[in-house]
């Protein structure tokens, strides 16, 4: 924000003929703000993403990752590793009953609120990407 003002400031410096100064000298400080802005976006998009990949469902934890032990069985040590290289997401008990047979581990993720809510956020920070790059960089 402060890179903002900044740059509104030295540009109505400049309208009203005050400053001189090249007009892409003094829009320096908005590009910097939107450079900023979108290094964040990016952070925010890899970082969901790759919590995405982290995503597995309860069932095929046990199933395939702890060898049909239970995740109640673990010691806490083995819970908090779980936890590091996991997100263990929940599908609801009623979209497993209208689904009536196997579905592959990514699909039962993908269903979950977890995910929802993940891509939400992913949609709406590439949403503000994009729209950043298309209509704030001034000219």
């Amino acid at each position: 924000q402060f890179l903002w003002l900044i740059g509104e400031l030295l540009i109505s410096l400049r309208w009203d003929r005050i400053l001189d100064g090249d007009y892409a000298i003094l829009f320096l400080p908005i590009y910097l703000a939107l450079a900023v802005r979108w290094m964040g976006l990016l952070l925010t998009v890899f970082s969901i993403r790759r919590d995405i990949r982290r995503m597995v469902t309860l069932e095929y934890l046990e199933s395939k990752v702890l060898d049909g032990r239970s995740y109640e069985d673990l010691s806490q040590e083995e819970r908090e590793e779980i936890t590091k290289a996991y997100l263990i997401v929940h599908v609801p008990p009623h979209v497993k009953e209208l689904l009536e047979g196997d579905i592959d581990p990514e699909d039962e993720v993908a269903l979950s609120p977890e995910y929802e809510a993940a891509m939400e956020l992913h949609n709406q920070a590439v949403a503000q990407l994009w729209r950043g790059v298309v209509f704030a960089i001034p000219t």
